[in-house]
């Protein structure tokens, strides 16, 4: 609680656009400020930041300031800088009677900001969108090297790397007799 000269009309905003991804350090405040006489001086909650009026690659947390005119009169504001959950993507190769059988996998993502694209490259190229989160399951996919790719509205990204090998259903069987006696070559 702060209390004003009575010719006092300091007034002070903050806009705050959260960080991207999950871990980064990309948030901005943007401070809006009416009827102060310069100059003004600003003192922020975390002392690195003071003096600054708009801020930059800030991680998630809670920031406040209070700014001060010439004229002594003050003013506060608060915002908070947020963070969406971790963007994730789990990619497990179907077993045969799992999904659409041997050489197919299952690709589930979630987390991060919703709209998603999803990209399968390899012999194989498939490329779709997801307005939120989910699972996808390929087709059985012929041998080769794969990448499967989300990105979220925000431009985070999870991939998975993976191959199908080269399957041979050769079988072979042999018939046989045994020599008639040790040493000699009467076995076919």
């Amino acid at each position: 609680f702060t209390i004003n000269p009575s010719n006092c009309d300091l007034s002070v905003r903050l806009d705050a656009e959260d960080v991207s991804c999950n871990g980064f350090d990309d948030g901005t405040i943007d401070m809006f400020i009416s009827n102060g006489a310069g100059p003004l001086s600003f003192d922020w909650s975390d002392d690195q930041y003071d003096g600054q009026s708009n801020l930059f690659d800030l991680p998630p947390g809670i920031y406040s300031v209070t700014v001060t005119d010439a004229n002594s009169c003050t003013d506060e504001a608060a915002v908070a800088i947020n963070e969406p959950d971790p963007l994730e993507l789990e990619c497990e190769a179907n077993m045969p009677g799992e999904g659409n059988g041997t050489n197919s996998y299952t690709f589930s993502f979630s987390g991060g900001t919703p709209f998603y694209v999803c990209n399968l490259t390899g012999p194989v190229n498939v490329s779709f969108t997801e307005n939120e989160a989910g699972e996808w399951e390929s087709e059985v996919l012929p041998p080769g090297n794969y990448t499967f790719t989300v990105t979220d509205q925000n431009g985070c990204e999870e991939s998975c790397n993976f191959i199908i090998d080269l399957e041979c259903d050769l079988d072979l069987e042999l018939d046989g007799t045994d020599p008639n006696c040790a040493g000699e070559a009467s076995g076919s």
